[in-house]
């Protein structure tokens, strides 16, 4: 009844148990908070060119597709708690799917209403490191724990070096690594902790702020068409996925995004609306067309400088008053 077993399984279920209310705690955490975070967005189209080609390596045929540019000024930061792992950002061209419902919205809102949405640009912005992170804990912790086992394997046993030697060629290996990555632009920012030993913890400022200007696109925009020129009632648009520790991930459109955090008002991350321009090498070609158009029609605005004069010579005779003999 009392065996070592049958105790050894409902310890492990105690702690399974409770480890999963702990877990299922952490996650509802963001949930209940009274106050909500507010992030804000401003973006806006700064170029677009549409380009006929194969826009991948192992395209069969060739097809028009869209450069992007644009500048965004993000501030995310509310959306970082204690059970966030990293956020995952994403910026997306949104048009309609049909080429004769894009030319103005009311056409398009009687329309089918359906869309397409193509990523141009993604990031991911880690959390920032707290001083329980592992890194810091190994940093903190353990590695003094490791050497100074090793200094007394070392004192214990003088004739065994070896492995006193191994540690401390690591260590400085690591020690290298570790000011190499320092000196880097763009890395972690160290701050001295608090045990006063020398180490230092990584830490990253202002999470989730983004600033861009100009910023090219890491990705295309296809149509499956095979046509993007002169789509009209497109709009940039800024999404994002929180990703925690422990529980769901949550979108910014989705029901439990709208309760982590809305939109401000004003700046919800959705430019203006604007309108692919034609395809480039495209706009003579398609003057010439129309220049052919209107001389076989016999339009007014493509007429030859001897058919005008040819008119102009008709009305005269028309005007000029018939005299009775």
């Amino acid at each position: 009844m009392h065996s070592t077993l049958t105790r050894t399984q409902s310890l492990f279920s105690l702690l399974t148990t409770l480890s999963f209310i702990l877990a299922s705690l952490i996650a509802l955490t963001p949930f209940l908070s009274p106050s909500h975070p507010t992030p804000t967005a401003t973006l806006s189209l700064r170029s677009a060119q549409v380009v006929k080609g194969r826009p991948h390596y192992y395209s069969t045929k060739k097809e028009e597709y869209a450069h992007l540019k644009f500048d965004l000024d993000a501030d995310l930061s509310g959306l970082f708690t204690w059970n966030t792992k990293q956020l995952f950002v994403w910026v997306s061209a949104v048009y309609p799917s049909s080429p004769s419902s894009s030319s103005s919205e009311e056409e398009s809102q009687e329309g089918d209403g359906r869309v397409n949405e193509a990523v141009i640009w993604d990031a991911i912005i880690p959390a920032p490191a707290t001083p329980f992170a592992v890194a810091n804990v190994k940093e903190i912790y353990i590695n003094p724990l490791v050497e100074t086992a090793t200094d007394l394997y070392a004192s214990y046993f003088p004739g065994r070096g070896g492995a006193k030697s191994r540690s401390s060629s690591r260590s400085k290996s690591k020690s290298k690594k570790a000011t190499t990555s320092k000196s880097k632009p763009g890395s972690r920012s160290s701050s001295p902790s608090s045990s006063g030993k020398g180490t230092e913890t990584k830490s990253l400022t202002l999470p989730g702020r983004l600033s861009l200007k100009n910023q090219k696109p890491k990705y295309q925009v296809t149509d499956p068409s095979g046509l993007l020129s002169e789509r009209g009632n497109a709009t940039l648009q800024l999404s994002w996925n929180v990703q925690p520790w422990v529980g769901a991930l949550v979108w910014d459109k989705g029901v439990l995004g709208k309760r982590i955090g809305t939109w401000e008002a004003g700046k919800s991350g959705v430019s203006g609306t604007w309108e692919f321009p034609v395809v480039k090498g495209g706009v003579a070609k398609k003057k010439a067309a129309e220049a052919v158009t209107g001389n076989g029609s016999g339009g007014e605005g493509t007429e030859t400088e001897g058919q005008r004069r040819e008119k102009m010579v008709r009305e005269e005779g028309a005007a000029e008053p018939v005299v009775a003999k």
